[in-house]
C-alpha cells in the first residue's frame, strides 16, 4: 500500500524541487484494516509535507516493522511546526496553514482513522528543520481482511 500510494503521489512532486527518498522494507507483515482509509492517511501526510516545503527539500518515507507493529514514517525538511501548536495539530479545524490553504481537518481525520485501526499517529517537529510523523499499526493476528503495508 505504501509503494502504491507513492506511485500515485510522485506526479504531484514534479517541478517542486522535492527529493523523495523511499526506505521501504520489502517484507512487511500485513495489518488488519481498510486499505483505502489507510492510503488516505498516508496521502494526507505526504501532501502536508509538500506544503511545508514551498522552496523544495527532502521527503523521506520509510516503512518497517518490529515488536508486533508496522511503522510508516513520513519526514520532511520543511518549515516545521512551532512547539506551541504541536499539541493541537490533531484538533478539528486547527491549521498552521495560511487562510484559504487548509481546513484543519486532514490530521484530525487521519488521527481518527489510525485510532480505528488500533494504531497511533505521532509527530515531532523542529521549526526551520522539518517534521516527522509516524503511523504505528499492529501486525495482523486474526482472520479479518488484511492490507499489505
Amino acid at each position: 500500500m505504501v509503494g502504491e500510494t507513492l506511485e500515485l503521489f510522485e506526479p504531484h512532486l514534479r517541478g517542486r524541487r522535492i527529493n523523495l527518498e523511499r526506505r521501504l522494507d520489502g517484507t512487511l507483515p500485513r495489518v488488519n484494516g481498510n486499505r483505502g482509509r489507510l492510503q488516505q492517511v498516508l496521502m494526507n501526510l505526504l501532501l502536508n509535507a509538500v506544503d511545508a516545503m514551498p522552496q523544495g527539500g527532502a521527503l523521506t518515507v520509510a516503512a518497517g516493522s518490529g515488536s508486533g507493529r508496522v511503522l510508516i514514517e513520513v519526514a520532511d525538511t520543511g518549515v516545521g511546526i512551532p512547539s506551541e501548536h504541536l499539541e493541537r495539530i490533531y484538533d478539528p479545524f486547527f491549521t498552521t496553514k495560511p487562510r484559504g490553504r487548509g481546513t484543519g481537518l486532514g490530521l484530525s481525520v487521519s488521527y481518527g482513522i489510525v485510532k480505528e485501526h488500533a494504531g497511533t499517529l505521532t509527530a515531532e517537529s523542529t521549526p526551520g528543520e522539518g517534521s516527522r510523523f509516524v503511523v504505528s499499526l499492529p501486525v495482523a493476528g486474526g482472520a479479518v481482511r488484511r492490507v499489505s503495508a
